[in-house]
C-alpha cells in the first residue's frame, strides 16, 4: 500500500543541518543513470539528480563524467572516483546557496563536493535527514519538506 505525501514549502534556513558536519561520507550509489545517493555515517543521504563535481583542489570527477571515455582504455567510473575521493573523509564544512539551492561540502582533507541545482522545473536534490525530515529542491529555487511517520 503506498502514501501520499503532502510536502510544504519552507525556507533554507529550516535546515539544521548540523548532523552534516562532522559526518563521514559512507557511501556513493549510482540507483539509475542520472540518480546517485550519497550516505553519510549519521544516517543522512542526498539523492542528487543534477550535476554534482569533486574538486580536490581542480575538478577531479563529475556526475557528467561517468562511462565518457575521454581517450582511456575503459570508461571512467564516476561512482569509484567519487567513492576513491571522498568515502570516509568528514564533512568539515556545509554551506546551502540559498538563492540557487546549491549544496556546498568541504572535507577534511580540502576536497569540495558541489551539488550544483540545473533546473528551474526539475527537482534538483532530496536530504533525507537522520531524524525523518526530508527537504527537496524542487525546482525555480523552491525548497519543500516532509517527515516520515512512523
Amino acid at each position: 500500500m503506498s502514501r501520499i505525501i503532502y510536502p510544504t514549502e519552507t525556507t533554507p534556513s529550516a535546515i539544521d543541518a548540523s548532523w552534516f558536519r562532522g559526518a563521514t561520507l559512507s557511501s556513493v550509489i549510482l540507483l539509475q543513470q542520472h540518480v546517485w545517493v550519497f550516505e553519510f555515517s549519521t544516517k543522512a543521504s542526498i539523492t542528487v539528480e543534477c550535476f554534482w563535481r569533486i574538486l580536490d583542489p581542480q575538478m577531479r570527477v563529475t556526475s557528467d563524467d561517468h562511462q565518457q571515455k575521454f581517450g582511456l582504455p575503459a570508461p571512467l567510473d564516476a561512482v569509484s572516483r567519487a567513492t576513491e575521493l571522498l568515502v570516509g573523509d568528514t564533512v568539515s564544512e556545509f554551506t546551502l546557496r540559498e538563492d540557487a539551492l546549491d549544496l556546498l561540502f568541504r572535507f577534511s582533507r580540502g576536497q569540495r563536493f558541489e551539488i550544483l541545482a540545473d533546473s528551474a522545473g526539475y527537482e534538483a536534490w532530496k536530504i533525507a535527514s537522520p531524524h525523518r525530515q526530508h527537504f527537496i529542491a524542487v525546482g525555480g529555487g523552491r525548497l519543500d519538506t516532509y517527515t516520515d511517520e512512523i
